[in-house]
This record gives structure tokens, sequence and C-alpha cells, in this order.
């Protein structure tokens, strides 16, 4: 098996959400992986020769222009030159990450007379509802971009399967632009494979930051500053509390009893390790309403118990059926016996579940079960 994995550009996610599927995919299964990079040089980036400096992996260039849809037939000439270059055959799966990649490649495989069967399209959120409320755009550049969403999923209709994050996202994709619910896949967000249950890493962390074992933290994670995430309120909610506060994000908080922090990627799960309570609270938007949070997976496989305002569904749906935390709908309803319940709760337990769902191991091995039912369907 071949797969050929799209990315248009590099976020935030990137690292963990990208690199490290991949590796662990290469690594667990005998196949081949290609990282198709979109960007305006050839040459592999510096920070991903480690990736493919391994014998079954590679990084490939093509060159993108602006995403605009005058661009669309340039950018899909330059997709279907890149695929050209790879021997593209019935063993090879092409997985796209977000829906404008899928729609990209399929347009290319038209170019190349290839069947789309093979294609796997990931979509990751409520793109339109993103781009209309809260892209700092001016609004003709918005409006652009919103006009052509319909030709997008339009095209991804073709693709042999369609993934996305959440159950609510599905339905989301199936009522706002048809997509048929028979060709659409569920898999969340994965937890990047350093967020284990660590009780040393805990005891080593908590002495480097000055925290007793029996004080209660409460931890709130972000990779952003992005409006839905609640930042203010956080800070208000931590202060109530009389608890310990971490939170790790790009916006410095000023308060007393709160240790606010930007830091590597890799640092994260010893903070995770040092507190008692994962924090999870956002905007009641239909963004945040069919998301599937980076960060609920990673406190989970860190087994941390969340408390949540619920806002996010597969977040609320988890919580309830798997006892994983508390779901409230102001902070004042967080009693003294409901948080030192949420303190009881087994951190092995919480892990397991974490591990379950969305460790590494099993995403990887959700996404090889799908790649290997396209290939049999051919």
């Amino acid at each position: 098996m071949h797969v050929i994995y799209v990315v248009l550009k590099q976020d935030s996610a990137f690292p963990s959400q990208v690199l490290a599927y991949l590796e662990h995919l290469s690594e667990r299964f005998p196949l081949r992986v290609t990282l198709l990079l979109g960007g305006s040089g050839s040459d592999t980036p510096q920070a991903l020769a480690p990736f493919a400096n391994h014998p079954n992996r590679a990084v490939k260039r093509f060159r993108l222009s602006p995403l605009f849809a005058v661009t669309d037939r340039l950018n899909m000439r330059a997709m279907a030159h890149a695929l050209s270059q790879m021997a593209l055959d019935h063993r090879t799966v092409i997985h796209t990450r977000g829906e404008m990649a899928g729609h990209l490649v399929i347009g290319a495989l038209h170019r190349l007379e290839h069947t789309t069967r093979r294609v796997v399209v990931d979509v990751r959120g409520a793109y339109r509802e993103e781009i209309r409320d809260f892209w700092p755009t001016p609004r003709l550049i918005r409006e652009a971009k919103l006009f052509r969403l319909s030709r997008l999923y339009g095209s991804i209709r073709s693709a042999g399967a369609i993934t996305t994050v959440s159950q609510p996202l599905q339905t989301y994709l199936e009522q706002q632009y048809d997509l048929p619910s028979t060709t659409t896949t569920v898999i969340p967000c994965v937890a990047g494979p350093g967020f284990r249950h660590n009780p040393e890493r805990r005891a080593i962390m908590r002495k480097h930051l000055g925290i007793s074992e029996t004080e209660p933290v409460i931890l709130f994670s972000t990779g952003g500053e992005d409006q839905w995430q609640c930042l203010d309120t956080i800070t208000r909610f931590l202060g109530r509390l009389g608890a310990r506060g971490i939170v790790l994000a790009r916006k410095k908080l000023d308060h007393p009893a709160i240790l606010s922090r930007f830091v590597p990627y890799a640092e994260v799960p010893g903070y995770l390790d040092a507190a008692d309570i994962g924090l999870l609270w956002r905007d009641d938007h239909v963004v945040n309403r069919v998301a599937s949070p980076i960060k609920f997976g990673e406190y989970l496989c860190s087994g941390l118990p969340v408390l949540a305002n619920g806002t996010v569904l597969s977040v609320r749906q988890r919580i309830v059926s798997d006892d994983v935390g508390q779901v409230l709908s102001d902070p004042d309803d967080l009693t003294t016996t409901r948080f030192q319940q949420l303190l009881a709760m087994k951190r092995t337990r919480i892990a397991a579940v974490g591990e379950k769902h969305y460790a590494m191991q099993s995403v990887v091995q959700h996404y090889h079960t799908l790649y290997e039912t396209l290939l049999s369907e051919g």
C-alpha cells in the first residue's frame, strides 16, 4: 500500500496531527507514506528532514498558488503534475487534510483520468461559519470564500470516503451540504503519543512548579487565542474556585492563582500530568458544537477528568457516556461536592477511555482499516 497524504499548508496542529500520525502509520504497518505538501518552494523544509529520513517515508512539494476560485485550475494543474510523478496504481490511497485539498486532488485526478474512489477527504469543522463569524479578513474576501464552498462540497462527493471529527459534524454536513452519510466515517482528532498518564512525571513536574501533592490544580490548554476559547471566562472561573490554575496559552493571563505560560508542544504532557482537572469551556456556536477539540483527547489520555460547559457536543456525549468528568452550564454550578467528585475520579480509568478513543494507535487503526476497505472495493 502507498498512502499519499496531502496538506496544503502547515498549521499549529501539523506536528501532532499530521507528522506524528504518518510516523506511527509507517512504523506500524508495512506500507509507504508520501507527504505531499503545498508551498512556494520545491525543497524539503529542514524541519521535515527527520521525518523523511526513513526508508518508507518521503516528502514531496508542489507549488501552491493563493487559494481563490480563479486559481483553482492553476493549483489543480500543479497537483496533477505532482501526482503524475508518483506512479499511482490500484494500491495507492490519497488522503487529504481538509475539503480544499480534497477539491484540488479530485480535480487533478479528473485531469489524469484516474479514479477518485481511493481518495479519503478529512473534513475537520464547520468551515462556512468559521469564515463568516471569525475570520479577520475584508468582507469581500470572506464572501468570495463562502461562495465557493458549495463547489468544494460538490466536488468531494466523488471521494471514496469522507471522514469527520465528530458525529455532530457528520450530521451538519449531511444537512447543510447533502453529503451522504453512507460514505462518511467519524474519526476524532488524535492525541499525540506523548500524552499518557505518568505518575513519575507528575511528581517531577509538581516539584519543579512548586506545587504540593495535596494542592488541587485545574488546567486549561489551547494552541491559540481564538475568540471561541473563552479565555476571560476561564480566568474568572479559576479565580473563584480558590484552587491553583495552569493556563497554557499564547495570551498571558495576570492572576495571582494562575500559572500562565506558553510552552513548546513537547512540554505540554508534563503540565497535564501535574494537573488534576482539565478545563474545556467554549462559546455556544456551531463551530464549537461540531468540533473535536484536540485538547479533550489529550486530557483524557493523560487521565484528567474534564470539566466542560457542554457546548462541544462530542465532548458532552463522551463525558456523560463514560463518566470522565462533569458538564456544567455555569461556573457557579460547581459546588464543593462536585469538585471533590472530580478530584476523586481514577486517572487510570480515564486514561483507558482516552486510549480507546483518542490515542494514536486507535486513530491509526481506524484509518488503516478505511484504507484497506477502499482498496478492496477497487
